[in-house]
């Protein structure tokens, strides 16, 4: 399972023996909220999607 460290990071374990496979950095509530916004405002554009249809 995940853990957090003291220095804001999240410990991303092995889960059969625990070892740290990654540490990713925390961000703050606006950060997160910004990102999302941001997410949520390109995938409401679909003009900029590739189509998924089949050219051949």
């Amino acid at each position: 399972m995940p853990t957090v460290n003291t220095t804001n990071s999240l410990q991303v374990l092995r889960p059969y023996d625990q070892r740290v496979i990654h540490e990713i950095p925390m961000d703050s509530a606006e950060t997160v909220m910004g990102a999302l916004a941001k997410a949520h405002q390109l995938f409401q554009d679909q003009s900029h999607w590739r189509s998924t249809r089949s050219t051949y």
